[in-house]
């Protein structure tokens, strides 16, 4: 049997393929709010340099969405590599969003286009979930392998594993899986905006 490699990958797939019920009407969102999508792709990137992951490939933006294929890193540094685009696309969207509140005329038209383009795309993909939720899994089994030192070591992990699990990936595993709850994300971030709390945590 061939052993399992050590490559893991990231991207987003076209999360709004088929979303408009009337076929000659689809319009394939990669294409309309493609900045979205390689901010996405980009913060997948730039995580795998900063946790020092060697990149094998990358692709920005395809029709099809884009993808990271890096080499396999710890579960800390998975997840933090699948949640990258959750922290550039929104920061980004965040400084988009005041820019066409104070701004006007084009300008203003196209801040509104990026910062949605940004919030969007800023959601995990179904494929980044689930990268993340296999890498913890696969370290909760092998620690359950490693005798005494892995079962108290195990009695730290699997409390954070818990909190990753149920308090963090799955209400964003909810956003990636319901096409509407991404596009009402941009609505709930523009409210976190407006109301300030946004402004306060950076």
């Amino acid at each position: 049997m061939n052993a399992e490699p050590d490559i893991e990958s990231h991207g987003d797939e076209d999360i709004f393929a088929g979303y408009v019920p009337a076929k000659a009407l689809r319009v394939n969102f990669n294409y309309l709010f493609f900045p979205g999508l390689i901010l996405h792709e980009l913060a997948h990137y730039l995580a795998c340099i900063v946790l020092g992951s060697k990149v094998y490939g990358v692709t920005f933006w395809s029709p099809k969405g884009g993808v990271v294929v890096h080499h396999r890193v710890r579960p800390s540094s998975a997840v933090l590599i699948s949640l990258a685009p959750f922290f550039l696309n929104n920061l980004l969207a965040f400084y988009f969003i005041t820019a066409a509140i104070d701004g006007y005329g084009v300008w203003a038209l196209i801040s509104w286009w990026l910062a949605f383009s940004l919030a969007i795309y800023s959601l995990p993909s179904m494929h980044d979930l689930r990268m993340s939720m296999n890498s913890l899994d696969r370290s909760l089994h092998l620690r359950r392998k490693q005798g005494v030192l892995g079962l108290l070591a195990a009695l730290v992990w699997y409390p954070v594993a818990f909190v990753l699990y149920y308090l963090f990936l799955t209400p964003l595993l909810v956003f990636a899986r319901n096409r509407t709850l991404r596009i009402a994300w941009f609505f709930i971030f523009f409210w976190i905006v407006e109301s300030g709390v946004f402004s306060a945590a950076v």
